[in-house]
């Protein structure tokens, strides 16, 4: 996408918000093991814990709502009570006489009604579970919906001969069997099996009936149904395609090898479903049973079949399988190619396939298939795959942006030390390219600008970790608070104004000089930790003081915090400066708990 710069942010401080956009946008679409970096954990920052928090007096306003006659302050109030409930809040249980009265109220609204038995339902009130099947039974369809599950969850007994009456009425309709079905296998009524065989197997039924009655049969009875699935399965597959997903359903939770058999004919079926059914089977049993067809399942059209096929060949864990998920790394499928590359992260751990996997990861490394490229790198970095690094300083300047990142990544995993000299050249190559003043009016990448935000935080690591000398005067760049108006107005895509390079390149410099305070830095680092524009700032200026041992500066980073006052970025950072250079235990700062409250309640207090 292009942008300009001209029209979205006029001679303003735009430069935070449009790599917040860009940076974090582009770092969603990548995968999670290419998101780690190492400065937020090299020390760990403290968060405190995250408590759900209500305003007073919630309670009482939504009773005195169900207590009025209009049906809309009603159904909020009760609605409003689940969702409290499902979000946290305590002590709502003795809502549940209230809610109980609505439901039974002679003309109570329907949708009150409905509102009600969801609340009931949703503060697991069992003890209205008579109450809820009696409004199941004679209210309506929704109602019912609603309510047999729950009862079906709690397993009420009483209900439990309503569902097998309703089950073995043949004039039962669609709909209602369907909920009973579901309702016999959630409580578990095992004497419900010779109908529900006798519904899977009945031709005459529909799809959405019988496959019903094959899983929950499934379920209640896990064997001795390989003979009605071999039937099933004999068919012709597109004619009967409807009969193979019953016999694949059927075989969920059956084991040995007349079930093997069956599954394995239609774990090849014409239809995707059916494949995925039978193999999903196939994968808890034994994945070397699948080694047969595993020539057919890695081709299979649906992406979900190859997802299973990089399961199993995980599973499997032959050298066969590693080459498999070779190919899988490239595929169309952005779930299939990070399955199969997290696959082979897992086999490198086996000493017999080590090498294959590596082997295996340097030659798709060595194809220009960007997606197979981008998984590739994972990989090898992900088990230190150091002969890597060649091809991954070339693909530093691919035009992909997710590969030239997770090549940085897989550098700053790596740390080959002759990387760091030409790690050094790139970072100051696109440094200096991005200080240079653009017209108000020019166009630029901003796909292209984002990968070169985010390659960077790697690369910055990576040369704090290989303690590169020769960077320091380029990390020094760094520390100046970015400007609030840019005077002339012209367009800087400056590197070094981006927050989340700043701090790496001051954390950097810590690594680079630890155990060795060079005063230039020292003096360049403790000036900012006196005026930090902003916390994290001045906490990485304090922390790499503390990693040089700078002791001049122990002073200075004393007065910014007292032992146990609230816990921020700086004071901690300061502490962990002052533990570092004095050898004491960190000081200890109080973390208070993030009170996480959710506002906009359908009413609330003004006090």
């Amino acid at each position: 996408m292009k942008q300009i710069l001209a029209i979205l942010f006029p001679a303003a401080h735009w430069i935070t918000t449009l790599v917040a956009v860009f940076v974090f946008g582009f770092a969603r679409s990548l995968h999670a093991i290419e998101a780690d970096t190492v400065y937020p954990t090299d020390p760990a920052f403290a968060t405190g814990p995250t408590l759900p928090g209500f305003p007073p007096r919630l309670k009482t306003l939504w009773l005195e709502a169900l207590a009025r006659p209009e049906i809309d302050l009603k159904r909020k109030a009760a609605d409003t009570i689940a969702i409290a409930k499902q979000n946290g809040m305590p002590n709502l249980e003795d809502t549940a006489p209230r809610l109980v009265a609505e439901l039974e109220a002679g003309k109570a609204n329907p949708t009150v009604k409905l509102a009600a038995a969801r609340a009931l339902i949703t503060l697991e009130a069992r003890q209205t579970a008579d109450v809820l099947m009696k409004h199941a039974l004679a209210d309506s369809w929704d109602i019912a919906q609603l309510i047999e599950p729950a009862l079906a969850r709690w397993k009420h007994a009483p209900m439990t001969e309503v569902w097998l009456k309703r089950l073995n009425d043949p004039a039962t309709r669609s709909r209602p069997l369907l909920l009973t079905i579901q309702c016999l296998g959630t409580a578990e009524i095992k004497t419900a099996v010779p109908r529900l065989r006798e519904l899977a197997l009945n031709k005459q039924l529909g799809p959405d009936v019988r496959l019903a009655a094959a899983r929950i049969l499934s379920q209640l009875k896990p064997e001795k149904s390989e003979e009605d699935a071999r039937q099933l399965a004999a068919g012709d597959p597109v004619a009967n395609r409807i009969d193979h997903l019953v016999a694949a359903t059927l075989l969920t939770r059956h084991q040995g090898a007349p079930a093997e058999q069956v599954l394995l004919q239609l774990a090849v079926d014409p239809e995707p479903a059916v494949d995925a059914i039978a193999l999903r089977r196939l994968l808890e049993l034994n994945p070397l049973l699948v080694e047969p067809i595993n020539g057919q399942i890695i081709i299979n059209a649906d992406g979900n079949v190859r997802i299973l096929a990089a399961q199993i060949f995980q599973g499997q864990k032959t050298v066969a399988a590693v080459g498999h998920l070779g190919v899988l790394l490239d595929d169309v499928h952005p779930k299939v190619r990070t399955t199969a590359q997290e696959a082979l992260i897992e086999l490198a751990k086996i000493e017999t396939l080590n090498a294959t996997v590596r082997e295996t990861g340097m030659k798709v490394l060595a194809l220009d298939a960007p997606r197979g490229l981008e998984q590739a790198a994972l990989v090898l970095g992900g088990i230190d795959h150091k002969p890597a690094a060649d091809r991954l300083l070339q693909l530093l300047y691919h035009a992909n942006g997710k590969v030239s990142i997770t090549a940085a990544w897989a550098l700053r995993r790596l740390l080959v030390p002759a990387t760091a000299q030409p790690i050094f050249e790139k970072v100051k190559a696109d440094t200096e390219k991005s200080m240079i003043p653009l017209p108000l009016t020019a166009v630029y990448d901003s796909e292209a600008l984002a990968a070169m935000y985010r390659q960077q935080q790697h690369l910055l690591e990576a040369l704090g970790l290989m303690r590169h000398r020769a960077a320091e005067s380029l990390l020094i760049m760094y520390l100046p608070t970015p400007p609030l108006r840019l005077n002339p107005p012209d367009i800087r895509l400056d590197t070094v104004w981006v927050h989340e390079l700043r701090v790496r390149a001051i954390w950097a410099l810590g690594k680079i000089f630890e155990n060795d305070p060079q005063p230039s830095v020292v003096k360049s680092l403790s000036e900012k930790l006196d005026a930090p524009d902003t916390d994290e700032v001045g906490a990485s200026c304090a922390i790499s003081l503390g990693r040089m041992q700078a002791k001049s500066v122990l002073p200075q980073l004393r007065k910014q915090f007292e032992p146990g006052s609230e816990y921020n970025i700086l004071k901690f950072g300061c502490a962990w400066g002052v533990a570092r250079l004095t050898g004491e235990p960190i000081a200890e700062l109080v973390i208070k708990p993030v009170i996480q409250g959710r506002g906009g309640w359908f009413l609330e207090s003004l006090d």
